[in-house]
């Protein structure tokens, strides 16, 4: 079995307040399970469940939470734009290895097997967040970036530091 796998059905047709609205219908005996379903367009098992309540009222869809908050994901977003800024772009792998970094260093508690993000982590993360584009460098820049000289990297990795202090 994949270890990604992608759901082939369509995108539900309905909103919270369609379910609001098809539950209370169903509640106060307006129209029967059946009906409510046909006339918003929600699968009669998801208005059963939230009248039976197995699901809550307010939330739609599932999925599970990210490994990493909304503002930490946005520190490193800015991390890596900054770093990008500086002319040092990153690859998946890099990527990765400074996310464990941060993690370390912040001490966050997460669902990540060693500490590390994997892959599957990687593409969610560029899912959630389209600004970023990683791209392969070429020959030239790989030279370039392993020829600089001590320098320039302790300077890379002063400022490196100080973005991430400025997320704290």
């Amino acid at each position: 079995m994949p270890r990604r796998y992608i759901n082939k059905m369509t995108v539900e047709g309905y909103t919270v307040h369609d379910l609001q609205q098809a539950v209370s219908d169903v509640r106060n005996h307006n129209r029967t399970y059946r009906q409510a379903s046909e006339h918003y367009n929600i699968p009669v098992g998801v208005i059963f469940n939230r009248i039976k309540q197995t699901m809550p009222d307010k939330k739609k869809g599932g999925g599970c939470p990210t490994s990493l908050n909304a503002e930490v994901e946005e520190q490193i977003v800015e991390c890596l734009k900054d770093r990008a800024r500086m002319g040092y772009p990153c690859n998946k792998e890099e990527l990765c290895d400074l996310v464990a970094i941060y993690v370390k260093e912040k001490q966050l508690k997460t669902a990540f097997k060693d500490g590390r993000p994997r892959i599957d982590w990687y593409y969610d993360f560029m899912k959630r967040h389209p600004v970023l584009s990683f791209k392969k460098p070429k020959h030239s820049q790989n030279r370039e970036k392993f020829s600089e000289n001590q320098k320039s990297f302790t300077v890379f990795r002063n400022n490196w530091k100080k973005s991430l202090r400025k997320g704290r």
